[in-house]
């Protein structure tokens, strides 16, 4: 663990090429990871939070694995993911939050199955998810969340099934979910909440099987639930369409049913 607020240089560690764990932690001065230019292998966590003049994450670049989870928390001056271009399995949690000036994943690209939740969260210069492009499974929970100005989520056009519970919530400059035309299954709830800018559902067209609630609330702008049209309503335990203003009229039959018969 790398945790001491005056570090400027980690060159004495520039040897390692596999570790344990990676933990870098409240550098508060810390500059640049690049001695770690030789790790290929991390058999438990990569946890990178607090260190507020890391511009990169060069050091990375040849990093392909990582046994357990990947944190990305609180980085204030990192404008970058490019470095992990050649990460391809990361076996736990994946959590990008809270990096003031992220705008894009790019580096991520090479990831198409995650095994446990993937949480993006709390980055407010974030515009788009590329980088997620190759992404075709999420086995656990996805949180998209209060990325203040995320218009874009097409990036996630591969993704076909989230085996956790999904939810996209506080992004107030998304107006459409394009991205998710392939999205298939979700296994345990959906939850569209607090988007006040967005329009439509129609990208969910491909859905059929929602297991667990569906919640779709409190988004101001939303006006019709075309896109839902194809769901399995047997799979939903419960649904909640509350406070979204403009949203005059049920316009899925199979969804009004289900609202009707409680």
């Amino acid at each position: 663990m790398l945790f001491r607020s005056s570090l400027t240089s980690i060159e004495s560690l520039s040897g390692l090429e596999a570790v344990e764990d990676l933990v870098i932690v409240r550098n508060m001065i810390l500059p640049s990871i690049a001695a770690f230019g030789n790790i290929q292998t991390l058999n438990n966590t990569l946890y990178i939070e607090g260190n507020p003049a890391l511009e990169s994450l060069d050091g990375l670049h040849k990093l392909e694995f990582v046994g357990e989870d990947l944190f990305i928390i609180d980085n204030g001056d990192l404008s970058s993911l490019l470095a992990l271009e050649n990460l391809n399995q990361v076996k736990g949690w994946i959590t990008i939050a809270r990096n003031r000036i992220l705008t894009n994943l790019n580096g991520l690209n090479n990831l198409e199955i995650l095994h446990d939740d993937l949480w993006i969260t709390s980055n407010p210069l974030l515009n788009d998810l590329s980088g997620l492009e190759n992404l075709k499974r999420i086995r656990q929970t996805v949180n998209i969340s209060d990325n203040l100005r995320l218009r874009d989520i097409s990036a996630l056009n591969n993704l076909d099934t989230v085996g956790g519970f999904f939810s996209i919530t506080e992004n107030n400059s998304l107006r459409q979910l394009d991205g998710l035309n392939q999205l298939a299954y979700i296994g345990q709830g959906l939850a569209i909440r607090n988007n006040f800018n967005l329009e439509n559902l129609t990208a969910l067209a491909n859905l059929q099987s929602v297991k667990g609630e569906l919640s779709i609330q409190n988004n101001s702008n939303l006006e019709h639930l075309n896109g839902l049209e194809g769901i399995d309503p047997t799979g939903i335990t419960a649904i909640r369409i509350q406070d979204n203003f403009r949203l005059s009229n049920c316009s899925v039959e199979s969804i009004c049913r289900h609202l009707r018969n409680g």
